[in-house]
């Protein structure tokens, strides 16, 4: 996960998550999900953020090591109650074929 080192209050940063590689069905059908927590500088998990699992990839492809990548940007918006300090951005991405995980983390700092 490439990381963003700095936000301010209003800001809006997206995360995009790029893979290649998953494993295929015999039928070339591939299953890619991911999983994204934020946690606030005291650790506290953030608002929108849960163990839901969203879906990154799903359905036939080409080839297995095409470059590839979430369907929707993944937005995170620090609203002006956020408290200062650095963010912790925790993803597990699931290769479910193949039933691989990949965890990934970077961090932005709220600053003035």
């Amino acid at each position: 996960m490439r990381e963003r080192s700095t936000a301010k209050r209003g800001d809006i940063v997206g995360l995009k998550i790029s893979f290649t590689g998953m494993s295929l069905t015999d039928d070339l059908r591939a299953d890619v999900t991911y999983v994204v927590k934020v946690f606030a500088p005291d650790g506290s998990v953030s608002d929108g953020t849960d163990d839901k699992d969203e879906v990154a990839l799903q359905g036939k492809v080409p080839l297995r090591f095409s470059g590839c990548d979430n369907q929707h940007v993944i937005a995170i918006r620090f609203e002006q109650r956020d408290p200062l300090g650095t963010d912790k951005i925790v993803a597990l991405v699931k290769d479910n074929v193949g039933h691989h995980q990949v965890p990934l983390s970077g961090a932005v700092e709220l600053v003035q």
